[in-house]
């Protein structure tokens, strides 16, 4: 992604839970682009939903991973 400036989101149930994540420093890549990782530790109960959205000036519109 460019710019390096993003914003990473977490739920559990629909709960925020992103204090509980961590987030990696940006890391250039070699096409001028960086990559950033960001880690929810958590062991699921039957029935729970996580998702995991990211926010960034070239998405059109948030992007949300759902497990």
């Amino acid at each position: 992604f460019f710019p390096p400036t993003i914003r990473i989101h977490w739920t559990k149930n629909g709960v925020d839970v992103t204090d509980e994540s961590s987030l990696s420093q940006y890391y250039p890549n070699e096409d001028n682009t960086f990559n950033q990782f960001s880690h929810l530790p958590f062991t699921p109960q039957e029935g729970d939903v996580y998702t995991c959205t990211v926010e960034h000036e070239a998405l059109q519109t948030p992007d949300t991973r759902t497990w």
